[in-house]
């Protein structure tokens, strides 16, 4: 996994009077803020050369870490396993490098239709038709029966649903991970950016819309004091309204019911801060 401590934002300035353009760019580093600083001049004047010089560029978004403020790390045997984030938009999100996560997205027809309890699922021998999320919930079953080994917790969320592999660690990498994430129809660019993060990621904290709030006044690194203060004050607000909600309720344990002493702790982080039966989802 790629999350460093110390982020800094650099914008180069036209000089001698000349009109010039100039460029934006991000640093970062684990040594100190005084190196993210250094590594954020040394791309902004590297890009605004390009840009004044005519040169083609390319940013390189898709190879750069994921820019997100670091609000605690977990190590194993000095290896980085764990990181819980704060993305652009303000919600916290876990991050793991060997416990599995998938979100599978209901469409937006099936969402708007009249809320049925979930949980009746598990209570009747054959499923509703019209219960949202039965299909979700079959197909698990069956990846499961499939293999014996595999053991999942399903989450309802505000959108569909969350699956967290218990049962045994996973390999982002491994193809059989991309193939498992497949059959469980998550979303593509998930897919994708678990490769390229090196990480399963799961949101902790509620979406800013759904809980009546506009997104982060700017965004981390900060340009300059007056943005951090405004952004703190804001994530404040946040964090109070956020009390009010959970980004997930727990529907059931399915396939293998052993959980892995590997994942018990990164199960027991989830739970506590993402999930709640008796407060709405968002």
């Amino acid at each position: 996994m790629e999350f460093y401590s110390y982020w800094a934002r650099s914008k180069t300035i036209p000089t001698n009077g000349h009109t010039v353009k100039f460029a934006t760019s991000v640093g970062f580093s684990d040594i100190s803020q005084e190196d993210a600083l250094r590594v954020a001049n040394d791309r902004a004047a590297h890009y605004a050369h390009l840009i004044n010089t005519n040169q083609p560029f390319d940013y390189e978004y898709s190879k750069l870490p994921f820019c997100e403020e670091v609000i605690d790390r977990f190590t194993d045997a000095g290896e980085l396993v764990t990181v819980v984030s704060r993305i652009h938009y303000g919600s916290i999100v876990l991050n793991s490098s060997t416990v599995f996560f998938a979100d599978i997205d209901l469409p937006r027809e099936m969402l708007n239709k009249p809320k049925t309890n979930v949980f009746s699922f598990f209570r009747k021998s054959k499923p509703e038709p019209e219960l949202p999320g039965a299909e979700v919930i079959e197909n698990l079953r069956k990846i499961c029966d499939a293999d014996r080994s595999l053991g999942f917790r399903l989450y309802r969320t505000a959108a569909g649903f969350r699956a967290m592999g218990t049962s045994r660690l996973f390999d982002v990498n491994d193809p059989v991970t991309t193939t498992l994430l497949e059959k469980m129809r998550s979303d593509r660019l998930y897919v994708v950016l678990c490769k390229r993060q090196q990480c399963f990621r799961a949101r902790l904290t509620p979406k800013p819309n759904r809980i009546g709030m506009n997104h982060p006044p700017s965004r981390f690194p900060y340009q300059n004091a007056k943005a951090a203060t405004e952004t703190l004050q804001w994530q404040e607000e946040y964090d109070e309204a956020s009390r009010n909600y959970a980004t997930c309720a727990l529907v059931a344990q399915i396939g293998n019911p052993n959980i892995s002493e590997d994942v018990e702790s990164i199960m027991q982080l989830h739970d506590h801060f993402a999930c709640s039966a008796d407060l709405p989802l968002a």
